[in-house]
């Protein structure tokens, strides 16, 4: 796991170090909402020689760590509602690996559009530190199943909100209503069950889906982030680019 802030006070001034300590943990820390602060760092304050001396070793190895090239993408991927290249790129990569990892068909996949914090990804080589900055958090991926009743909850939860990053499903916004929905190019049907892979944070109720509490839910123990890492990584060993435009999956009537 990955993670940790550490801030070290320097004489009247705060120096504000980021940066990811390796480390194995049995445990997994369940993100419980977003906020955002400005941090004014002093440049001119002279680093503690002592403290720098403890951090270099570190520094050094994640440095060379996340700059890793592990993929190409071969067009930029942008950020958009209510569809958008990038997170076309999220969803589909969570429904490829999901299946991968839980060996059962998963219908479709849906992430929350704060969780992906980058705007655009660059046309050309992608770096494991850019992953690091499109999905910082240590959300996992989680396969829930919903009855059709539930499933119609969340599709609305993703007309809402002007649409969200979608897999696996087709839609059209028609004065903030779905229609003309398909999952895996059948009818959407009310009687049916679905399981639909998100991250656990919008399991959890996050963004106001407390409807999503307590429903049937398969963890799959991994990050969303060390899964798009291995699906770049094996796309790149394979000789492929990332190749993710939008296609339609979400449109809007108006």
């Amino acid at each position: 796991m990955i993670g940790s802030i550490m801030i070290a006070h320097i004489r009247s001034g705060v120096f504000l170090l980021l940066f990811p300590f390796l480390f194995s943990c049995t445990h997994y820390y369940q993100q419980s909402h977003y906020e955002n602060q400005q941090v004014r760092v002093l440049e001119d304050q002279q680093a503690d020689s002592s403290l720098v001396g403890i951090i270099e070793p570190y520094k050094s190895k994640i440095d060379k760590e996340m700059n890793e090239v592990i993929g190409e993408f071969g067009m930029e991927l942008t950020r958009a509602r209510p569809e958008s290249s990038l997170g076309n790129f999220v969803c589909d990569m969570l429904l490829a690996e999901g299946e991968l990892a839980d060996k059962k068909p998963i219908d479709f996949a849906v992430y929350n559009y704060g969780g992906i914090r980058l705007d655009a990804i660059g046309e050309g080589p992608v770096t494991r530190g850019k992953i690091f900055e499109l999905l910082p958090f240590e959300n996992f991926a989680v396969v829930v199943t919903l009855d059709g009743v539930t499933t119609a909850q969340l599709i609305q939860k993703v007309v809402d909100e002007g649409g969200w990053p979608v897999g696996g499903i087709r839609l059209q916004i028609n004065n903030n209503k779905a229609e003309q929905i398909y999952i895996h190019d059948l009818p959407f049907d009310t009687e049916k069950t679905y399981r639909v892979i998100m991250n656990d944070y919008m399991a959890n109720g996050g963004d106001n889906m407390q409807f999503l509490v307590g429903r049937e839910t398969t963890f799959l123990n991994m990050t969303i982030r060390d899964m798009a890492i291995h699906y770049i990584t094996t796309q790149f060993q394979q000789g492929k680019k990332i190749i993710s435009p939008t296609d339609g999956r979400i449109t809007d009537a108006k």
